[in-house]
């Protein structure tokens, strides 16, 4: 019980190889529930799409060069606007929170400036995204560029509140 609270039990015989392969256990155990929370949160916004990520079918509608432009510039809005953005709300809040309860610690406060300023970094490379995907295509040939989706998509069942 001692293990699942983060004390490792000193038991008699054990190496400090085994103290660190719990550890990496650990660690791997936590990276794996991340994900698979995070998958658990998004499926549904994916599911659920206001239109499709990809604007032509092969059958119907013939796949062009116009449709992966149009198909980048929709996983971008869904990364920046339904990914993104929350993640860095809820990193800026545990931050904080952790910050706040450090009590005087400063390795926990520490951690909690290391979580805000990542999340401010992560937020700012996300919306920069746009230029450095123009940058990469202008250096590979390609004319076009890529708009920045200025607003979150909206969801077209969703109607205005009416008294």
């Amino acid at each position: 019980m001692d293990i699942i609270f983060g004390f490792e039990p000193n038991v008699a015989g054990s190496s400090p190889a085994e103290g660190t392969r719990i550890k990496t256990m650990k660690k791997l155990f936590l990276g794996i529930s991340l994900i698979c929370l995070l998958l658990a949160l998004f499926t549904p916004l994916l599911i659920k799409a206001d239109e499709p990520l990809v604007p032509c079918d092969g059958v119907n509608v013939k796949c062009t060069w116009d449709s992966i432009k149009v198909m980048l510039e929709r996983i971008l809005s869904f990364i920046i606007w339904k990914m993104a953005i929350p993640l860095s709300v809820l990193a800026l809040t545990v931050g904080g929170i952790i910050m706040l309860t450090s009590a005087g610690n400063p390795g926990m406060a520490t951690l909690g400036k290391k979580i805000v300023y990542s999340a401010i970094i992560g937020v700012f490379l996300s919306l920069c995204s746009v230029l450095i995907i123009n940058f990469v295509l202008n250096a590979i040939g390609y004319s076009d560029t890529v708009e920045m989706p200025t607003e979150p998509p909206t969801d077209p069942t969703d109607t205005p509140f009416e008294p």
